[in-house]
């Protein structure tokens, strides 16, 4: 009876699975490119162009880059194929549930699997072009592989588990707060244990005594682990150049190379990282005070997460209240609370896709409170039940229609989870691959001929995501900065300041197709201008 139980709950977790993964690739295209994914959009067409990449630092790890590379080569470089290999992850992380069958009850484990399928944020942040679903999701399989290896006494599961920590850190740097958020949650269950115990010196001896047990069993294992995503890192962060050396391809042809190439992924990138990132006088530090992003990270966390972060915090406060706490819901609400006391100190700007890092371990006792909920409306008849069930239908109705608002409906959109620099407006003008455009306006062209970037007259920063659009079109683009330097014959799409439209631009595109846009949300609207005659 047991084992058919088992076998209609991993059924159901297969199902929600895949519900999760149609969730996500379901108008995946749909939503105009956020500033973040066109910059990375971008530099992965010229990688895939030149051959050649070296670790940028500011565009985080080069999973991304690397994967879609491939998927742009394979798919062509558009707005769902950039998308797609976060989509699936994310899509498949429900079955990782699995992970934790020794903790937690078949019914704990459906609801924990549509948690991580639907909740609004990560199901939005699923369908997005950056990091930190990839990071979240191979972190939180790590976690529930350490889980298994415990559980079932088995030290193999840690050397995919450090080798999907591998993966992580390949993502984005700050993989290296999950550990660090984990040894936090550890201590937390040691000084509860020794709050509840009669002879705290004796508690604390056996449990140093368990520690090393487990180190001494695991750590050939574990060094096996290591092993793997070194290499997984190098393969990551390793140059790539498009002739014999010194990219990571010359290693067949030339083993000698090694040393430096090892160097270039180890030493050059962890230098360039702590530049960039960590010095004190870095150019990311001191752009937002810590409180600013603590604030943004608790409004994505109670508006459109409200209804599974108060599942989790209620789920982890009873848990720990009742007579015998369960590790494994006591360590996760302890994770997720110090990642959110940590984060606002690490992160550069304030944003709500901070809230996967801190959803993603609150999901579990978030599960426990959801499932524990289902058992009081099933078995309740009288008022209890009844309140039990309300809660259910009003969390089901909550999750369903913030995820339907924010993922389909009005994908990019002024929303709490559309970050600032998220674009939106009628794009199709630019989505539909001009062949020839014009950039007009002071405060949208720099002529900045020397820059690193095409096209070199734009204003890049200020007009992401065009550089993404232009670049995968190969559209030739020309820029104006004001009516003197206009052409005798426009290009059939203009992209231009709304005010512009008032002046002499505005007369000479006197019966084009106008769509308003806004590169950033609260911007100053932009116009696209399109002349009907000449574009399909």
């Amino acid at each position: 009876m047991r084992l058919a139980t088992a076998d209609r709950t991993l059924r159901r977790v297969v199902a929600v699975t895949l519900a999760a993964l149609v969730a996500r690739l379901a108008f995946l295209g749909s939503r105009v490119a956020h500033f973040d994914e066109g910059r990375v959009g971008y530099w992965t067409l010229e990688y895939a162009r030149t051959g050649e990449y070296t670790y940028r630092a500011v565009l985080h790890g080069p999973l991304l880059q690397h994967v879609n590379r491939h998927l742009f080569d394979l798919l062509g470089p558009t707005d769902f194929a950039m998308r797609l290999f976060p989509a699936v992850v994310t899509g498949l992380l429900p079955l990782s549930v699995v992970l934790f069958r020794a903790r937690l009850s078949n019914r704990e484990l459906t609801a924990l699997a549509l948690l991580l399928a639907f909740e609004p944020l990560l199901l939005y942040y699923g369908r997005f072009s950056r990091s930190d679903p990839l990071v979240g999701a191979f972190a939180f399989v790590a976690f529930g592989l350490v889980v298994r290896a415990i559980d079932a006494e088995r030290a193999g599961y840690l050397v995919p588990a450090l080798g999907f920590l591998g993966l992580g850190l390949g993502a984005k740097e700050n993989a290296l707060l999950y550990p660090v958020a984990w040894l936090g949650a550890g201590l937390f269950l040691l000084d509860h244990r020794l709050l509840g115990s009669d002879d705290r010196l004796a508690t604390l001896r056996e449990s140093g005594r368990t520690v090393a047990r487990g180190v001494r069993r695991g750590l050939p294992m574990a060094v096996g682990g290591l092993l793997l995503a070194f290499v997984v890192l190098f393969v990551m962060y390793a140059p790539r150049t498009p002739g014999p050396e010194p990219g990571i391809g010359a290693l067949g042809s030339n083993p000698a190379a090694l040393p430096a190439l090892l160097d270039a992924a180890f030493v050059q990138s962890g230098r360039r990282l702590a530049e960039l990132w960590l010095a004190p006088n870095s150019q990311f530090k001191l752009e937002f005070s810590y409180v600013v992003v603590a604030g943004a990270l608790l409004k994505s966390l109670l508006v459109p997460a409200a209804p599974v972060t108060l599942l989790g915090v209620g789920g982890f406060l009873a848990d720990r209240y009742r007579s015998a706490p369960r590790d494994l819901v006591q360590f996760a609400g302890a994770w997720a609370l110090f990642s959110l006391v940590g984060y606002p100190a690490v992160a550069d700007v304030p944003a709500s896709w901070l809230g996967v890092h801190i959803l993603l371990p609150l999901v579990i006792p978030a599960a426990v409170a959801l499932a524990a909920t289902y058992e009081v409306a099933r078995s309740h008849d009288a008022l209890v039940g009844r309140v039990a069930t309300v809660t259910l239908v009003l969390v089901a109705a909550s999750v369903a229609g913030v995820a339907g608002y924010t993922s389909y409906v009005n994908p990019d959109g002024s929303h709490e989870l559309a970050q600032y620099s998220q674009p939106h407006g009628d794009f199709s003008g630019l989505r539909d691959d001009p062949d020839e455009l014009l950039v007009y306006g002071a405060a949208f062209v720099d002529g900045d001929t020397t820059a690193p970037r095409r096209p070199p007259c734009v204003a890049w920063f200020e007009t992401l995501p065009l550089g993404w659009y232009t670049e995968r079109a190969n559209t030739t683009v020309t820029c104006a900065a004001n009516a003197s330097e206009l052409p005798d014959q426009l290009p059939p799409v203009v992209v231009a300041p709304a005010a512009a439209s008032d002046g002499e631009l505005g007369s000479r595109t006197a019966g084009w197709e106008v769509s308003r846009v806004n590169l950033r949300q609260g911007a100053e609207p932009a116009i696209v201008l399109v002349d009907p005659d000449r574009t399909d």
